[in-house]
């Protein structure tokens, strides 16, 4: 049958092996990573240039989930202002 993709049921030892070592290369390049700020900035200030737009206040946050709070706060205080204006 052409074009037919055989399923994987069981990895092989080899396999696991291999499995593991990716994962633990990508967790260690994660946990090595160091937090430049100004190069942050800099980096938005030139995907920023690309639509010609300068954005009025740069908020750097630690974690996805500090960004999601961050974002509904964000929401909520310009609903809140158009209610009062």
């Amino acid at each position: 049958m052409k074009g037919c993709v055989k399923l994987l049921i069981e990895l092989t030892a080899e396999q696991k092996k291999l499995m593991e070592e990716v994962r633990n290369e990508w967790i260690n390049r994660f946990n090595s990573l160091e937090f430049d700020e100004e190069k942050a900035k800099e980096l938005m200030d030139f995907l920023y240039s690309f639509i010609e737009f300068k954005p009025k206040f740069k908020l750097i946050l630690d974690s996805p989930l500090a960004l999601q709070i961050a974002c509904n706060i964000l929401r909520w205080f310009k609903q809140s202002i158009k209610i009062y204006w």
